[in-house]
């Protein structure tokens, strides 16, 4: 079985699920969306792609979104994808279909935003063997070498593990640097080290969505700081 790409989601072509994507963590993030609308397609299309997440409705043409939840789950290859469901609140039958279906989450029309995210991160945390949430954050803080001077910097891309640190000043992979910023909602600075993991370099870029800047993993933060990032992180204060 191959990996799940832990950038893509399969979204059904709505109006309604597109409208509360908008400016959501799927975008901030760094998610790439990829719509689909008839269920050949769609089967096709999950099969290729390997998503980390599908969100489809019941009215797919050729096939209802249910039937297609059902070939997924008993697919040997795909039965472990996360597959959300839409459905109107208020049609009992409607519901009753996509829990017979085998999907991870129903989804309620009207669509918001909110209710999208709250069952993302839940689908997410369930397959968090697959995939670490993320947050794109941006705020400024400290950074610096071992007896350094700590300089001004933007954090980008935040998780409990690590971040992502825009700057044009690039470090060694593997050197050891100091850290320190403040989450908007905590008047107390985080402060620990980390290890240069990789980096965006200006003539060969690793990860094009992002900026100039290396990847910091974090080593001595303390549980509590990573409990509390972790938390802003889903709260989607960011």
């Amino acid at each position: 079985m191959q990996d799940m790409n832990s950038t893509v989601v399969v979204l059904a072509d709505d109006h309604e699920l597109h409208a509360a994507i908008k400016n959501s963590l799927f975008q901030r993030a760094g998610f790439v969306t990829y719509d689909v609308n008839g269920a050949e397609d769609t089967f096709l299309a999950i099969r290729r792609l390997r998503p980390v997440l599908v969100i489809l409705t019941l009215d797919m043409a050729g096939e209802s979104g249910d039937l297609i939840c059902r070939r997924i789950k008993e697919d040997a290859d795909l039965h472990s994808t996360p597959v959300a469901l839409i459905a109107h609140y208020e049609d009992n039958d409607e519901r009753e279909r996509c829990r017979e279906s085998g999907c991870d989450e129903v989804l309620h029309r009207p669509l918001s935003t909110k209710q999208l995210m709250a069952a993302t991160y839940r689908m997410l945390k369930v397959f968090a063997d697959r995939y670490e949430f993320r947050g794109f954050v941006q705020f400024e803080g400290l950074c610096g070498g071992d007896g350094e001077s700590l300089r001004d910097c933007s954090i980008l891309n935040l998780s409990g593990s690590g971040a992502f640190i825009e700057t044009g000043k690039l470090r060694p992979v593997d050197s050891s640097i100091i850290l320190e910023f403040s989450l908007p909602d905590d008047d107390e600075a985080v402060r620990c080290r980390g290890r240069v993991a990789w980096l965006n370099h200006p003539e060969w870029s690793r990860k094009p969505h992002l900026p100039v800047g290396f990847g910091v993993q974090f080593e001595s933060l303390p549980p509590e700081k990573r409990a509390h990032i972790e938390e802003f992180i889903h709260s989607g204060k960011h």
